[in-house]
């Protein structure tokens, strides 16, 4: 199956992206981000780790080497204030320590040693510590773009450490949303200084109503938990008709019924093509290797 998707230049990038508010484009990445016509993006959940290890500086090295498009982190503050890159509020599953993430100082975090892949009890240790924010954004610049799955209050702190690097095009920073209006009366500094990307889910209602009350947020996509397949269609066509992307997670079932990584592993067709069919063009994964691959077999790439 082919795709309507086609490698456009920076300039129609630019011109493509109307409705949404974005800071000096400085790379090709961000300029097929922009472009809503664009190459199907990959991004790698929480970084390349299964060779390495989830949210280390090596997995990031690796999506480098692959070929990524994007990169997903997880940021947390630390008990003295900094930034740092793990996903769990505690460090027990993806280190040797113990505790939470928010009662260690970074020197304690740093001491850590990171468990192998997804970490876990039988993982076994890597000479790897826990990254700051600001090491893996310096590892990722020109190279990769950034989702950074930030809670409420370090999404900012986040922001500002991404401008201070010269790297405010390169971060995408995503929140749950049904409604913008409220959200719009005091909006965080990262709102039109980086890229935005709203969560809207079948859960919280009509998938259409929500993206039509919240596009005053000015997204470069919409990240859609559906239940329905053809409703993520109308979804993923009514993003494209404001020049902006559509963005699924085929990690587990409760993302993407019926069309997850598991199923990809032996019917790429029936959930990668099928998604893109839809209009998907942003698929986060824990297979990004057999995905880039999948897309230039297929000629999406």
């Amino acid at each position: 199956m082919k795709s309507s998707f086609v490698i456009a230049g920076l300039l129609a990038s630019l011109s493509a992206c109307s409705t949404a508010t974005a800071p000096v484009v400085s790379s090709p990445q961000t300029a097929n981000l922009l472009n809503a016509d664009g190459t199907v993006m990959v991004v790698a959940h929480r970084a390349c780790w299964r060779a390495t290890a989830e949210n280390s500086l090596a997995a990031v090295q690796a999506c480098i080497a692959m070929g990524v498009d994007m990169i997903e982190i997880d940021v947390q503050r630390s008990a003295d204030g900094a930034l740092v890159v793990i996903h769990d509020r505690t460090v027990d599953r993806t280190t040797n320590g113990q505790g939470k993430v928010a009662d260690k100082t970074l020197a304690e975090l740093q001491q850590l040693r990171l468990k192998a892949f997804a970490g876990g009890a039988e993982a076994p240790l890597t000479e790897a510590s826990i990254p700051t924010l600001k090491e893996v954004l310096l590892a990722a610049k020109g190279k990769l773009l950034i989702n950074l799955d930030a809670k409420d209050d370090v999404r900012d702190q986040a922001y500002h450490l991404a401008a201070e690097l010269g790297m405010a095009d390169a971060i995408l920073i995503k929140m749950g949303m049904t409604d913008s209006a409220s959200w719009l009366q005091d909006p965080p500094a990262f709102w039109q200084n980086s890229h935005f990307m709203p969560i809207i889910r079948s859960r919280s209602g009509d998938l259409l109503a929500q993206l039509e009350q919240t596009k005053a947020t000015q997204p470069v996509a919409y990240e859609v938990i559906y239940d329905d397949l053809n409703e993520l269609g109308q979804v993923c066509a009514r993003a494209a008709s404001y020049q902006q992307r559509c963005w699924v997670n085929t990690l587990w079932e409760s993302l993407s019924p019926g069309r997850t990584d598991a199923i990809a592993l032996h019917r790429p067709d029936h959930v990668w093509g099928d998604l893109i069919d839809q209009g998907v063009s942003m698929i986060q994964t824990d297979r990004p290797q057999l995905l880039l691959e999948y897309l230039h077999a297929n000629g999406y790439r």
